[in-house]
Order: structure tokens, then sequence, then C-alpha cells
């Protein structure tokens, strides 16, 4: 069975004291769940998130890169991820700020994605003692011939940054390790590029074409087997340098999630964690007028939340949840 995902934020205030201490009775969670939304993931294993305010149930997602419905938030956490990086530099730094960089694999066609990454170290180091790197996020691109690519988004910052000649990057690039081959462009601001990916985000977000082409780099390599990026365990699709975006990609999940809510505010709960195995055969008819008064309370509500959905499945006025 699939894995379940990193904790998220309803996950972490429902933990163990949550599990010994509940404050919703096992048939109101019946009831609750019962009336939950269907389950989108494809990795669901029976575990629901039950608001003690509002009596909504949430089902819990994998957050696999590999899970169809959990990649489309991953996936748009991505973009929002890059292109607020590309944002930051370019109003800092002027329009000329960020450059997208291609590194290849070396002349014997061999390397890995981990051996990838470490060269990127090694080249990373030689740019910063130049002062020709600031903050950066990268991911690996796996072609169709089997080859690996790693695509860069160089940005320049308190920490330096600039201009890069082809020939002197592509020297330093062949002594860290990566093929001679390399390619570097300057990445030109949202509004000029006319890049605007309207079909996973809210209206209204630009983003660059290289932030889609880099998320969609993401989301190919998370999806991919190990073995097929030539390592024994599956590595992170997504490097990030400390000063790209705070709170890396679940904090840009976090903003995606309040975009989609549309200013909607959350469900304050407490949040419990129950499961559905807990709650088959609960006795009903010991608490029909209970049950009648949680759903007019769940009813309500969601009238007054105005209750919506995200694409992933879940309502968007909720903490980040499974």
């Amino acid at each position: 069975m699939a894995e379940v995902g990193p904790t998220s934020l309803v996950e972490r205030q429902a933990g163990p004291k949550a599990r010994r201490s509940r404050s919703i009775g096992k048939s109101h969670a019946a009831e609750a769940i019962k009336g939950g939304r269907q389950p989108q993931c494809h990795n669901f294993r029976g575990l629901w998130f039950v608001s003690a305010s509002s009596l909504t149930a949430v089902p819990q997602r994998c957050k696999r890169w590999d899970c169809p419905s959990c990649v489309k938030l991953r996936r748009t956490a991505a973009v929002m991820l890059i292109q607020r990086g590309i944002e930051k530099a370019q109003s800092a730094h002027g329009r000329h700020a960020v450059r997208f960089v291609t590194l290849t694999d070396d002349a014997a066609g061999e390397m890995d994605a981990a051996g990838l990454y470490s060269s990127w170290q090694k080249l990373a180091l030689r740019l910063r003692r130049r002062d020709l790197l600031g903050e950066y996020v990268g991911a690996v691109e796996l072609q169709e011939r089997g080859a690996l690519h790693l695509h860069v988004l160089a940005a320049e910052s308190s920490r330096g940054g600039g201009y890069i000649q082809q020939a002197a990057l592509s020297e330093m690039a062949n002594a860290s390790g990566f093929g001679p081959v390399c390619d570097v462009r300057t990445v030109a601001p949202a509004a000029s590029a006319g890049s605007s990916p309207a079909d996973y985000l809210t209206k209204g977000f630009q983003a660059n074409g290289e932030a889609v082409e880099l998320a969609g780099y993401v989301a190919k390599s998370g999806a991919t087997e190990a073995a097929k990026l030539k390592v024994s365990e599956r590595m992170r699709p997504l490097r990030v340098s400390r000063g790209w975006y705070g709170g890396g990609l679940r904090a840009a999940e976090a903003e995606v999630l309040a975009l989609w809510a549309n200013g909607q505010e959350r469900d304050p709960g407490p949040w419990e964690r129950w499961h559905e195995a807990e709650v088959a055969g609960a006795d009903r008819r010991a608490d029909r007028r209970g049950l009648s008064a949680v759903a007019e309370r769940s009813r309500s509500t969601a009238e007054r939340s105005g209750q919506v959905q995200d694409p992933a499945g879940a309502p968007v006025n909720l903490p980040l949840a499974a």
C-alpha cells in the first residue's frame, strides 16, 4: 500500500493527544464522514480529519507526486514558488536579474540524479566565488533517450549574481563534472512574456513560461521511478536555495489554497483524526436527535462559509488538509 505523505497543519493539530481525548462522538464522526467529500486521492487509506466546530470531514491525501489527484496542488505550488522567486529578484535587481541555465550529462552519459546535484554544488561554489550566483531553484529533466539534464533558475540577490558568459559557464560546468554543452538565457518578466497558466492557477495570476516549464520537470521527475533517474532511492524533485522563497513548497501550497479559497475563512477546528474502520457500524439509532442537530449544524456552517472545492478535491477554506 502506498506510503502516506508528509504531515500537514491539520495532521499536526490532530496529533496523538487529540486521538486520546476526542470531543466528537463516534456516531457524529460517522455522520460527518458519510457526508464528506468523496476522496479523490488514489492512495486514500480511509483516514479522515473531522472538525469539532463544524463537523466537516476532509479525507487525507497522500501528497505524492505520482498521484494524479495530489499532483495538481503540488505542481501548482511549484509554479507559485518558482514564480515568486523570479518576481522577488526582478523587483529588487531589474528585469534581467534571472537566468535559465541548462546543464547536460557528462560525455559518458551515465550520470544519475545524485551525480547531477553533486556537480551542481561544485559549480555553484565556483559561481559564488566569482559573485555570479545569488539564489536558485533547480529540477532534473529525464529525456526520452534516458539522459538527464539539470535546469536551474539563477537569480541575483545580495549574495551575488549577474551576467554569465556562455563560454565561461561551459568551462566551469565541465570542470564540475557536467558535459561541456550548456545553455543560459535571460528570463523576461511574466507580463511581457505573456504566459498565464490559467488552467490550474487562479485567474489573473501570470507566470513566466520558465516557471511553468521548470514546474513540469519537477512534477515529471517526482512521479518517475527512482530506477529511471538512475538512483536507488526517490529524491526530492525540487532543489531550492534558502533565500529563494520563504517556507518552501509547504508555504507555496498554503498560498495556493488561499488563492483558491478567494478570501474565505478557514474552518478553525480543532481537527480530530478518524478512520473509517473506527466508525463502521456506529449505532446511529442511539443518538438520532443529536445527529439531526449535527446535520443541521454542519449544513448551516457550510452555507455561511460558502465552502468551495479546490481542483484537488478538498474544501479550500480549510487548513492544508491531508
